[in-house]
């Protein structure tokens, strides 16, 4: 890994070159630009510890955008293989990593690249994807559930415990999140007996006004 200091308005990844470097932001900003017909589109601003090449870098292809910083900026680069081999060997980072990119192409809407990096996980190790939604409910962000659930993924999926989303939003007493994941036909019938001795289900049965697991 090393450190540089980048001067302000300088190129640091260009659209479509090779993916060789990842870069995490030290302090001050970068730009996110795509260039669309010979115009540059700013599409946001990275600041302090954000990193970027890492979605081309994992999926070996060209750089979709290019980086561009604002003000003076260091930037802490490393090799697209160091990356890769760091996540070989520690699994938990692998899995953090992952997921966190997972969030940021939802949220970014780039769905594509939710879908390569979702199937690129998939073949790394399949707990990665099963856990998304158990994590993403645990975290009680509706908002992402949702976009998750509208991309195809099963609302039924279990995490490594054999425990699905709704079980989860009903022990932990998510009503919003239960709602939104009932809707999705998420399966209530097999919610386990602690939860239910907790007085979790009555709540939430409360909330709803109805019989949910009737």
């Amino acid at each position: 890994m090393k450190a540089e200091y980048i001067p302000p308005r300088e190129d640091v990844i260009m659209q479509s070159e090779s993916p060789d470097d990842v870069y995490i932001i030290v302090p001050r900003e970068v730009e996110i630009i795509d260039c669309v017909m010979n115009k540059e589109i700013i599409l946001g601003t990275l600041h302090t510890g954000d990193m970027f090449g890492e979605v081309s870098a994992l999926c070996c292809r060209p750089q979709r955008f290019t980086f561009t910083t604002k003000t003076v900026t260091q930037l802490l680069r490393f090799k697209t293989n160091t990356l890769i081999e760091a996540m070989q060997i520690k699994k938990e980072d692998n899995i953090q990593i992952l997921k966190n990119l997972f969030q940021d192409a939802i949220a970014s809407k780039h769905y594509s690249r939710f879908w390569i990096l979702y199937h690129l996980a998939s073949l790394s190790d399949p707990h990665i994807t099963r856990d998304l939604l158990c994590t993403t409910t645990k975290r009680s962000d509706v908002t992402l559930m949702n976009e998750l659930l509208k991309q195809g993924l099963n609302v039924d999926s279990k995490d490594q415990r054999g425990i699905t989303p709704i079980q989860v939003a009903m022990e932990q007493n998510h009503v919003d999140m239960v709602r939104l994941l009932v809707m999705s036909s998420a399966d209530v019938t097999a919610i386990p007996s602690e939860v239910v001795l907790r007085g979790h289900v009555k709540k939430i049965k409360k909330a709803f006004g109805e019989n949910i697991m009737d």
